[in-house]
């Protein structure tokens, strides 16, 4: 009677494969984690500039409001409302007899 005995070189080589076999399923595993952060990190993104518009969109009505405020049209009417008069020769401060005398 004939014993099939296995060749030890088959031990080795089925190390080899099972080591492969492993890295491949740690690559795949690898790059599903990779691409759903790559979809995270695209929604995100896409959250972030609509929320940048939006904030833009506000920092153009507050501009628009401010100019609105600080035109000279509406600060004669507000100057006019609160019976203000434009000083035709206004008299300013000297700061440099102030600085001068700072400096004795």
């Amino acid at each position: 009677m004939t014993y099939i005995r296995p060749n030890k070189n088959h031990s080795t080589l089925n190390v080899v494969l099972l080591f492969l076999g492993i890295g491949f399923f740690l690559g795949a595993v690898w790059l599903v984690v990779l691409y759903n952060n790559s979809v995270n990190f695209s929604h995100g993104l896409s959250e972030m500039k609509a929320e940048f518009q939006e904030v833009q969109a506000a920092n153009v009505e507050l501009r628009e409001h401010i100019f609105s405020v600080l035109d000279t049209l509406n600060s004669k009417d507000l100057a006019a409302q609160h019976n203000l008069v434009q000083e035709k020769k206004p008299q300013y401060l000297e700061l440099i007899s102030q600085a001068h005398f700072l400096l004795q």
